[in-house]
């Protein structure tokens, strides 16, 4: 079984542990506190319990210990805590924590050590059945398509994540950890890639099967998730030029531009910095030129 509970309080660092993990291939489900977690502790049976030591409703350490003297046989549990003490680490792991990590969470790190518990946990039930085919559906959000493609990538998995968009459809392809291959139209592979890794909305369904391996048609998918990550970052920027510019007028660009050599260009800029839409390929400048540049220099 890979089903994986998470109780933290934190929002935001809840939600990027589920994407991780969900991406690796594991059902995930999250919770903020020791209540919720009991509740679908009753209800279902999970292999790991990820705890963070201080939750909003008590103390995450007890609260792991009764969970672990309930289930001793059928549970692991992984600790996390801001918390950096030596005494606070040893306390978790004396109640029979299998790990130990402290915040900030880095995401490869979490996947992977959640995979290493996992692997053990199944080698500890050899009557139990092999892996079984799993599919994700979700709402895309800022970055969260890089938690799920990282974790998938992490674990060395081979599947298809399918992204839809605007009436739009399109879908990556990795194979053992590789990005191998994307489609989006009638772009070629890398660009096809790069536009989609640039999607910061929309829907995603990732399933992971052996069915989906495919001959790589990107050879060089590691560059190409980087530059969508700079891409990405530099349009963060522009987006913040867009609301320093909000309140400027035609006006105050020939103030600017006194000779009048450049004004078309400063108008043009100007009224694209304000449509900008928050994601990249929807820029007029990203165009089928420029991705090609991007993904072959």
């Amino acid at each position: 079984m890979k089903r994986i509970l998470i109780v933290d309080g934190d929002g935001h660092s809840r939600l990027m542990m589920e994407s991780g993990l969900r991406g690796a291939g594991l059902e995930v489900f999250g919770v903020s506190g020791q209540q919720e977690a009991r509740k679908r502790l009753e209800l279902e049976e999970f292999s790991l319990l990820v705890a963070e030591v201080d939750l909003p409703d008590g103390d995450g350490v007890r609260f792991a210990k009764e969970i672990l003297a309930e289930r001793p046989d059928s549970l692991k549990l992984l600790f996390i805590t801001r918390r950096a003490a030596v005494e606070d680490k040893i306390a978790g792991l004396e109640i029979g924590a299998e790990d130990y990590l402290t915040k900030p969470i880095y995401l490869r790190e979490f996947v992977t050590r959640v995979m290493g518990i996992v692997k053990k946990a199944e080698s500890e039930r050899p009557d139990e059945s092999g892996d079984e085919v799993q599919e994700f559906t979700g709402i895309l959000s800022d970055g969260l398509l890089y938690d799920i493609l990282d974790g998938a990538l992490e674990a060395r998995r081979t599947g298809r994540m399918e992204l839809r968009r605007k009436g739009r459809t399109g879908a990556l392809f990795f194979d053992d950890g590789r990005l191998v291959d994307a489609e989006l139209e009638a772009h070629p592979p890398s660009e096809a890639a790069l536009r989609l890794l640039c999607w910061n909305s929309g829907e995603f369904t990732i399933g992971f099967n052996a069915a989906y391996r495919r001959e790589a048609l990107i050879s060089n998918g590691g560059r190409v998730i980087s530059c969508s990550r700079k891409l990405r970052q530099a349009y963060r920027e522009i987006l913040d030029m867009e609301t320093a510019l909000r309140d400027v007028s035609l006006a105050d660009l020939y103030d600017v531009d006194d000779a009048g050599s450049g004004r078309a260009d400063l108008r043009y800029l100007l009224d694209h910095l304000r449509g900008a839409a928050g994601n990249p390929e929807d820029h007029p400048v990203f165009d089928s030129e420029a991705v090609r540049a991007l993904t072959e220099s």
